[in-house]
């Protein structure tokens, strides 16, 4: 007779965890990381994001609250809007996103920074997200366009939408120092 296997190996009581965990986290690059950079294509994992939190923001608390119910709204599935945050230099606009990040990446949070001369990409990028567990933020830091700029045009696609919906899991956050 065989011994019954130890309580850690016994895959019938920890697959519902196991499940739960990766359905929050993702797996391989997603699990390892909540930070992400889009380039050419490619997200490439943040190995040290800054480590601002919320609580080390000092001023704008009616902002820092209604962007921290949105996320929070975003994270449950609720309705949650993409969010322009404008504003002088050094008010703390990206800190404030970052510090989004690193108060909910448990949650299964994700944020991938996508530079201004990437938006073209937005809609590929997505398409690929959208099959993905997680809940992402696509960052977009010191936005601002010129009167002929073509990225204007794909951000104003992922915003208002064309055919295709953007993903439930997706939502834009933007700084910017103009209105």
């Amino acid at each position: 007779l065989e011994a019954p296997a130890p309580l850690d190996r016994r895959w019938d009581l920890c697959l519902n965890a196991l499940a739960d965990f990766h359905r929050r986290n993702g797996c391989g690059e997603f699990a390892r990381h909540a930070a992400f950079l889009w380039r050419d294509g490619r997200m490439q994992a943040v190995r040290h994001p800054d480590p601002i939190r919320l609580s080390d923001l000092k001023g704008y608390e009616y902002q820092h609250e209604t962007a921290n119910a949105n996320t929070l709204a975003f994270l449950n599935g609720l309705p949650a809007n993409n969010i322009l945050f404008y504003g002088d230099r050094g008010t703390g606009k990206s800190s404030t996103v970052k510090a989004l990040l690193n108060e909910y990446a448990g949650r299964g949070l994700r944020m991938i920074e996508v530079p201004k001369a990437y938006l073209h990409e937005l809609p590929d990028l997505t398409d690929r997200l959208a099959a993905l567990p997680m809940r992402f933020i696509l960052f977009i830091d010191d936005l601002s366009f010129a009167g002929d700029d073509d990225n204007f045009a794909a951000l104003k696609a992922v915003l208002e939408g064309g055919l295709a919906a953007r993903p439930d899991n997706v939502l834009l956050y933007a700084t910017s120092n103009r209105r």
